[in-house]
C-alpha cells in the first residue's frame, strides 16, 4: 500500500511540474505590456496578479459637453475622427494601457459609424496617479478624438 501511495505522489508532482512548465512555455505577451495576457487557459500563469499596479493609471472614456465622463461601451454607435497613429502621440505624458484599454479601443473601432445623429462627445485618455494610502489624484485628460455617439 505504501508503494502505491508513493507512486501516486510522484505522479501528482510530475503532473504539477509539467503543468507549470507548459504554462510558462505558452505565455503570450501583448503590445500593452510584458506578461500582460498569458491567456491560454487552463495554461494561464495569472500574470495580471504578478506585480503591483503602475503608479499611473489610464482609462479611455467619453466626456460630454458638461464635463461628465461615460464608459465607451455604453454606446452602440460612435462616429469619431480618425485616431492618430501611433496612438497617444499628442498626449503630454506617456500613456500605458492594459488589456482593458485595448478592449475599449477595439469597441470604438468595431462600433464605428460613418455618421451618427446623436450627442457630441470627446474621446479622452484620463490619467490619474495612485499613491499608497491616498485617494487617486487626477493627472490629466488627453483628447484623442471628437465623436458623436448614439446609445
Amino acid at each position: 500500500m505504501q508503494h502505491v501511495l508513493t507512486q501516486r505522489t510522484r505522479f501528482g508532482l510530475l503532473l504539477a511540474t509539467a503543468y507549470l512548465a507548459l504554462s510558462w512555455a505558452v505565455r503570450v505577451d501583448t503590445r500593452a505590456g510584458r506578461q500582460n495576457a498569458s491567456l491560454v487557459y487552463p495554461l494561464d500563469t495569472f500574470s495580471m496578479y504578478a506585480d503591483l499596479p503602475e503608479p499611473q493609471q489610464t482609462a479611455i472614456l467619453l466626456r460630454d459637453a458638461r464635463g461628465n465622463v461615460h464608459r465607451v461601451e455604453d454606446y452602440a454607435a460612435l462616429a469619431c475622427e480618425p485616431l492618430a497613429e501611433p496612438l497617444f502621440t499628442q498626449c503630454p505624458t506617456p500613456i500605458r494601457l492594459g488589456h482593458k484599454g485595448d478592449e475599449v479601443l477595439r469597441h470604438v473601432r468595431r462600433h464605428a459609424a460613418p455618421a451618427v445623429d446623436g450627442v457630441p462627445v470627446q474621446l479622452i485618455a484620463r490619467s490619474w496617479q495612485l499613491r499608497p494610502g491616498d485617494l487617486p489624484q487626477w493627472q490629466n485628460d488627453c483628447l484623442l478624438a471628437r465623436c458623436v455617439v448614439r446609445p
